[in-house]
């Protein structure tokens, strides 16, 4: 849920059995409106890209909209490890911003290496060149 007033967004982790009972709950806050749209998964670590994005409340009371009431900001996303276990300890990394908004970062891939170190394989787009050329497959012009 996302809670406006004290402009903070609490991210919930339900992970279930195969025979889909609960199994475990992890909830974290997070600074500001979170705009989540993938994360991966770890033996240790639910992982999660936040973009920057700024929040107009008073164009909601015009125009209903959610996407007309969020802009991302020009700024570095966040990087959330949130601890899968008990422990709920969540973990905030700033990633280096190189011009380019994260929120297209879309995982493909992670694993713990075994010394406390966590990789990940993920694929973004240059969020700079969407509004001047739209396309739903980027990697090809048509999907026939």
């Amino acid at each position: 849920g996302n809670n406006q007033a004290a402009r903070s967004s609490q991210l919930t982790l339900y992970e279930f059995s195969d025979k889909f009972r609960l199994v475990s709950r992890t909830a974290a806050d997070l600074p500001g409106m979170a705009l989540i749209s993938d994360f991966c998964a770890t033996p240790t670590y639910a992982i999660f890209v936040q973009p920057p994005v700024a929040t107009n409340a008073m164009q909601f009371m015009f125009n209903k909209e959610p996407g007309k009431v969020l802009q991302l900001e020009n700024r570095a996303s966040t990087l959330h490890l949130l601890k899968r276990d008990s422990s709920q300890s969540l973990t905030s990394i700033p990633i280096p911003f190189d011009g380019v908004v994260e929120a297209d970062l879309q995982f493909i891939n992670a694993y713990d290496t075994g010394d406390g170190k966590v990789v990940m394989d993920a694929i973004r787009t240059d969020t700079k060149n969407i509004a001047s050329k739209p396309s739903s497959w980027p990697w090809a012009s048509t999907v026939e």
